[in-house]
């Protein structure tokens, strides 16, 4: 839909050393004056110096080289599309050290990207701004001229001239505060470590904080919240010095730093950003008040906060070398956030939410003809928001989990310590890392690391393993994992596949796939059944033979089976899933899916049944595209069937003493059985939320979104009115999303036009938006009029989210999951209309999935609806 645009790297010829800057931002007038110093190092004499801008007004430019001063022999030369700027000087600058200074102006945006404001309400309701920096992936550029490349690093000394009576921080601690004139004062911050230039930050603004030493009382860590709201700081404080210690511990690597900060912003784009020593976060994900916040959004601030402090290690103190390997940063913090997670807050069960959400994330995107390797050749700068996906976060973090697990825990940790000592202040590649975690492996092997990890990193997709039972024998195959019609192409695809194999008999078997076909010996004739994939270690799907699947089944629906003990959490919640994507891919039939449904009726796992109604759901959806109101009646039937036991034993209201997650488990049921219009659900979701309106009762925090949402499907305007009053009254940026994500669930048109349009208004703030747009799609006339509703008002909808991550938001919101040929060449026609520079993928994606699903309808739609309503 748009081709690669061409696109050249820095000369560099010419490499900073240090930037000196000092900013100045007017909050009134949404501006900024910047002086920049930049000690260079002129490798080759040239007559000029190209770098990185954006949007700045260049004042004064100067080369100052041994006390001699060389003005630029004309006006800055612009390149808008490669956002550069050349200075050509009047005389060639010699080889060695010398100092570019610049003056410059620039905006405070409003784009949530650079140097950009955020608007709030103080106490006494009076609208305030704040200052907030966000630079990842190429926006530094916006707030200075630099070299905006992940590869060329300097030290920065920053200075902040603010108002007095604000709060003004940077990366590194507070050097010196020298009071100016006009109640102005300058801050002067401690120089940085060598880093890129998308870890810088600054920001300005009205803070509260709390604090606390970690490590020994080497590092000083604050969390800095709107006034009033320091409390709701202290849980993410405590995780963040629990945090601060294990990954020290476990890297054996110390926190480089002597402060590390977490700030919560009222405006951010993404959910938190790993600027060194000062952290950025949504509110939602960093203040909560523990005694009443939802054990879910807990365990969400919990691994939030992680995954950016795993980050301050991988990223910041070793950064990848180019955005062609962002996996480095973004996969092994997503690995590390739950590793730390579990060994913190062991009782939020992070391993098994990995697989739940990550696991699960990641193979769904890869298994599109539209996805893309690891390691993807990166150029231009607007290709680079295409990859901040699911590739790179979950598949990512989940062979990073698989390598672990295949050479061993302490073997891996080890060579993650001699990466991260070797490349540390530094830069690395992919193949870099292989070399680490071989060198500590220390071991002839057939196949090296690079040998095996490279097929997962350099190739698009994942296996699927077919198992088949012969005799004693176990016979595995592999093939590409394809969604629809196979082609020849996929023929040539081969992985190394580490598998683990977990038997009746409680043992598990290591393995390493490295043909087409393969075979095990079992150790004994009396197994009864395998799992293929334990714990789902591996990064593949498992399709069994009748015989071993048959055996599976009978472990997991017989509570009397005893070998049964044997299969975890993951291993049942893999299976189902396996079963799910296989008739999604048209390898078998859906019928075969819903059978399985029965199997788990007994089943108590919070996140067995997470996934297995997420699972549920997306067939669910995928039906309102039939139309057929008998139809969806057989499938409420069936999801009630399925659940009412669990629920009878779960309840409605929580019991004081219950495990965590329980009250996850609960809400996932309410909402579930709310939607299938169960009666006494739907009454006791109307008592509490009228308890809840009047103040008498407040609704459980884990449950509040699925009452809502089963009160507004059941009800009218009065409905949404009170949920509208509840969110502009609400105060708690957790509890707002709540109410947001609940809006849409009203069935009537001319209801779900309101809240489509309540989105637009400034009572929504632009990253949140998208909760309550994507609320209104739960039926065939809401997600019909959210498609118009974007395509109608496309122009000033990218106006408000300002392009990057929240852009590609709006395109999955808008044209993703559909189910006709129709609704697939109108994708490509409206984009055809209205390019988008630097999402031709994720727009790929939206007309591959709509393709998919019609193919899907088309072929389960009758035999679906003979088993739902015969």
């Amino acid at each position: 839909m748009s081709s690669k645009k061409p696109f050249n790297r820095l000369p560099l010829d010419v490499k900073p050393i240090n930037y000196r800057i000092e900013i100045e931002p007017d909050l009134k007038k949404c501006t900024f004056h910047g002086k920049l110093v930049v000690e260079v190092d002129i490798v080759k004499s040239t007559d000029r110096i190209t770098l990185n801008a954006k949007k700045l007004n260049i004042e004064k430019v100067s080369f100052t080289h041994k006390s001699q001063i060389i003005d630029i022999s004309n006006e800055p030369i612009y390149d808008d599309s490669n956002e550069t700027i050349c200075f050509v000087f009047k005389t060639n600058l010699s080889v060695g050290r010398g100092y570019l200074n610049i003056e410059y102006d620039g905006v405070l945006n409003d784009d949530m990207k650079g140097f950009y404001r955020s608007k709030y309400r103080n106490s006494l309701g009076e609208e305030c701004s704040m200052a907030i920096t966000q630079f990842e992936p190429t926006d530094a550029r916006l707030a200075l001229p630099c070299w905006d490349e992940p590869a060329v690093k300097a030290t920065f000394d920053v200075s902040l001239i603010v108002p007095r009576d604000l709060v003004a921080l940077s990366n590194m601690p507070i050097k010196e505060e020298i009071d100016l004139e006009n109640e102005l004062r300058r801050f002067v911050y401690h120089r940085t470590p060598i880093m890129s230039t998308y870890l810088l930050g600054f920001i300005v603004g009205e803070f509260d904080f709390v604090s606390k030493r970690a490590c020994n009382n080497a590092i000083k860590v604050r969390v800095y919240t709107p006034k009033g709201k320091s409390k709701q700081g202290e849980f993410a404080l405590n995780a963040a010095v629990e945090m601060l210690q294990f990954y020290t511990d476990y890297f054996k690597i110390p926190y480089p730093l002597p402060k590390c900060d977490l700030l919560a912003i009222p405006d951010f784009a993404s959910g938190a950003m790993e600027n060194w020593g000062l952290i950025t976060y949504r509110e939602s994900v960093l203040l909560v008040d523990e005694k009443s916040t939802s054990q879910k959004t807990l365990r969400e601030v919990a691994i939030t906060v992680s995954h950016e402090l795993g980050h301050q290690w991988f990223g910041n103190l070793v950064t990848m070398e180019w955005w062609t390997h962002l996996w480095l940063n973004e996969g092994f913090a997503t690995w590390a956030e739950f590793t730390a997670v579990d060994r913190v807050f062991p009782h939020f069960n992070a391993v098994n939410s990995f697989v739940d959400r990550e696991f699960s994330n990641g193979i769904s995107l890869d298994a599109l003809e539209n996805s893309h390797a690891i390691e993807i050749p990166i150029g231009h700068p607007e290709e680079i928001d295409d990859i901040f996906d699911s590739i790179s976060y979950c598949k990512g973090g989940s062979i990073i989990r698989m390598l672990n697990n295949y050479i061993g825990s302490e073997t891996f940790r080890k060579g993650l310590n001699l990466y991260l000592d070797k490349y540390k202040y530094s830069n690395a590649t992919t193949d870099q890392l292989w070399e680490s975690i071989e060198a500590a492996r220390n071991c002839k092997t057939t196949y090296t690391v690079a040998d095996t990890m490279n097929k997962w990193t350099k190739q698009k997709g994942f296996p699927l393993i077919s198992v088949k039972l012969d005799g004693q024998r176990l016979r595995f195959s592999q093939s590409k994992f394809v969604m629809g019609s196979r082609t020849d192409d996929d023929s040539s695809y081969l992985w190394y596949v580490p598998m683990a194999i977990r038997c009746s008999d409680g043992n598990t078997i290591s393995y390493l796939l490295t043909d087409r076909e393969g075979y095990l010996d079992l150790p004994s004739a009396d197994i009864r059944w395998v799992h293929a994939n334990a714990d789902c270690m591996g990064f593949y799907r498992v399709q069994y033979d009748s015989r071993c699947f048959e055996n599976l089944l009978s472990a997991i629906s017989d509570s009397s089976n005893q070998s049964g003990s044997f299969l975890t959490v993951i291993d049942r919640l893999s299976l189902q899933s396996d079963v799910f994507a296989l008739a999604q891919a048209g390898y078998i039939n859906s019928t075969e899916f819903l059978q399985l449904m029965r199997a788990y009726r007994h089943e108590t796992s919070y996140y067995i049944w997470s996934n297995l109604i997420g699972n549920a759901v997306e067939l669910g959806s995928l039906l309102k595209f039939a139309d057929d109101d008998k139809l969806n009646g057989g499938y409420h039937r069936l999801m009630m069937e399925c659940l009412e036991k669990i629920y009878g034993e779960v309840g409605f209201n929580s019991r004081q003493g219950e495990i965590s997650e329980i009250p996850m488990l609960r809400s996932a049921l309410i909402s579930s059985l709310g939607a299938a219009n169960h009666s006494d659900v739907v009454a006791d979701c109307r008592l509490a939320f009228n308890e809840h309106c009047s103040n008498r009762k407040p609704i459980d925090s884990d449950s509040l979104r699925s009452v809502c949402r089963t009160v507004l499907r059941n009800g009218g305007e009065i409905e949404l009115l009170e949920c509208t009053r509840l969110y502009n009254e609400c105060d708690s940026a957790a509890y707002k999303e709540q109410y947001l994500l609940s809006l849409g669930s009203v069935l009537q048109l001319e209801l779900i036009d309101r809240v489509l349009e309540f989105t637009l208004t400034d009572s929504v703030r632009p990253q949140d938006f998208f909760f309550s747009m994507g609320s209104c799609r739960s039926t065939l006339k809401g997600a019909r009029r959210v498609r118009q509703f974007v395509k109608d008002n496309w122009v000033g909808l990218c106006k408000r989210v300002g392009g990057g991550f929240l852009l590609r938001r709006l395109i999955t919101i808008g044209f993703q999951d559909f189910a006709s040929e129709e609704d697939a060449v109108d994708t490509i026609s409206f984009f055809d209309l209205n390019p988008v520079p630097g999402s031709s993928m994720t727009i790929s994606q939206c007309v591959e999935t709509t393709r998919l699903n019609t193919q899907w309808l088309q072929r389960d739609l009758e035999s679906i609806k003979t088993f739902l309503c015969s």
